[in-house]
């Protein structure tokens, strides 16, 4: 994504944030060979807690990694894990060129001030109480709806991903992971584009137990295996 279009979805960014209000976190995703996926513009940050500086979360790496993209223009009304507390529920809107991904404009609502007025407004009513327990307390999350889990933590997203992808033996305390497991593992992470994030390698290299070139090694290991294949 250039620079000029860069700003003016920066821009369209800024305008939502303000139009919208403070219970909206609007945030600008652009994807750039050189410098990664990385948040470009957040509005209402204190939504999530994120800045500028936050990483991906793994659901945007897997909307991308699985090219939802080409088949979607945008995804909308998903629950989203943020602060203890907070009804959020997000939107994204993909940057497309072409069949070309260029960023995620995303939208975060957090209806936790609607949700509690409502909640008080309808105790005030015979059975508002078992009502709202209905409602809002044991309601059990649609099999299909997916929650992203926003963080201000690049550890918390690989964390999350490395325990994904893992078997669960080598979860266990006291297990060593041998090389092979290590490269698998990488493989892994590599095809739900974790390393497209900025500053990943560092993160894995340290979840992982290996030097960074040690993990630089991994994925040229990886690229290889790709070449002979074909």
């Amino acid at each position: 994504m250039n620079k000029q279009v860069i700003e003016t979805y920066k821009q369209l960014a800024r305008f939502l944030g303000k139009t919208l209000g403070p219970n909206y976190e609007v945030v600008l995703h652009v994807i750039d060979d050189d410098e990664g996926a990385h948040i470009e513009e957040i509005v209402n940050g204190y939504i999530s807690g994120r800045t500028v500086d936050s990483p991906l979360t793994s659901y945007a790496l897997d909307r991308i990694q699985g090219k939802d993209y080409l088949e979607n223009d945008y995804d909308i009304h998903y629950k989203v894990l943020a602060k203890p507390g907070h009804e959020v529920y997000g939107s994204t809107f993909y940057i497309k060129d072409g069949d070309e991904l260029l960023g995620l404009l995303c939208i975060n609502a957090d209806q936790s001030q609607f949700i509690d007025k409502l909640c008080d407004l309808m105790r005030m009513f015979p059975g508002g109480d078992q009502t709202v327990v209905d409602y809002f307390v044991t309601e059990t999350p649609h099999p299909n709806k997916v929650m992203e889990v926003l963080s201000n933590d690049m550890s918390d997203v690989i964390s999350d991903s490395v325990s994904e992808v893992m078997d669960p033996s080598q979860l266990e305390a006291g297990h060593t992971m041998s090389k092979a497991e290590k490269i698998n593992v990488t493989r892994k992470l590599k095809a739900r584009g974790i390393f497209n994030m900025k500053g990943a390698i560092p993160k894995v290299a340290e979840f992982l137990g290996v030097s960074e070139p040690t993990v630089y090694r991994y994925l040229n290991e990886i690229s290889q295996e790709v070449v002979e294949k074909h």
